[in-house]
């Protein structure tokens, strides 16, 4: 499937403010009359994404390039046409596949938006890279719509259900996912303590040293079951916890500078940084394209 044009590094209807056709752009929004929906759409060349998580299903549709990222355990390759599917809490990465980077559109979908009759997987979804030009092309047609201003809710929201009734029916798995550590395990709880601990707190200055007197585990085998069960290093899972309070902070209005600081971030630089390796856009394009 052929890459959508580009004028100026303006996705056709993609809502993207014109940039130099060889350069990195990227434009958040958040559906305000959809609660739960979040669109990206973006040029990335030497972009990277850290290891992170999304509350949200993540549809991606690659319109250029190719996107590398790893997922489950094993490296994945999203060529043009192609949709990588990434389930809310499973960790991934992101970053160009080709010299030349990867452009898409995202679709992130609250899990809430699976719980209406016929639109809900068991299991999830085993595919994470599929190669159907009719999801795509629906695919494309949403991420439009919701960029389009004269666009109605009801015309997105139809379009969005085209997009999840598709999905589910042809790439939903029945099957249970992998089976987590059980939970008897003492590892296994000492993780989920310190997981929760990060969670409530992640602006808290601790060390692995901390986590694990709390727990009753050395640092290294701490580390170690850490990584198996979350599927990142502690420290790792630090920076998203608070990614997320930064977000949460720039929602209720707080100006980026004291996000991060609130957050636990050295500056507003350190935000910057590391929300743009999460998110995809830095801070305050996310606030200002967010309430477009």
């Amino acid at each position: 499937m052929a890459p959508p044009r580009v004028a100026g590094g303006r996705l056709d209807g993609g809502g993207v403010r014109p940039q130099p056709p060889s350069g990195e752009w990227a434009t958040f929004r958040r559906a305000l009359d959809l609660p739960g929906v979040e669109t990206l759409a973006a040029h990335y060349v030497t972009h990277r994404y850290m290891p992170h998580v999304h509350d949200k299903l993540a549809l991606a549709l690659i319109e250029g390039g190719a996107e590398g990222f790893r997922y489950r355990g094993a490296q994945r390759v999203a060529l043009p046409g192609q949709l990588a599917i990434v389930q809310a809490g499973e960790p991934h990465t992101g970053e160009a596949a080709t010299a030349g980077g990867w452009m898409y559109r995202v679709l992130y979908l609250d899990p809430a938006w699976f719980s209406g009759e016929g639109l809900s997987p068991t299991g999830g979804f085993a595919e994470a890279v599929v190669n159907d030009p009719e999801l795509a092309a629906l695919v494309r047609r949403a991420h439009r719509a919701l960029a389009a201003p004269t666009a109605t809710s009801l015309a997105r929201e139809a379009l969005l259900r085209g997009v999840l009734a598709l999905l589910i029916r042809r790439y939903a798995d029945a099957r249970p996912p992998g089976a987590p550590l059980p939970d008897h395990r003492p590892d296994h709880w000492a993780v989920r303590q310190v997981q929760a601990l990060l969670d409530a707190s992640p602006e808290t200055a601790l060390n692995l040293s901390d986590l694990s007197v709390l727990v009753g585990l050395s640092p290294a085998h701490l580390a170690r079951s850490f990584r198996q069960v979350v599927g990142m290093p502690p420290h790792t899972y630090q920076m998203l916890a608070r990614v997320r309070l930064a977000r949460d902070l720039l929602h209720e209005g707080v100006p980026p500078a004291d996000a991060a600081l609130r957050s636990g971030f050295a500056d507003q630089a350190h935000l910057t940084r590391v929300f743009k390796r999460v998110v995809g856009v830095p801070p305050g394009a996310y606030v200002r394209d967010g309430r477009a």
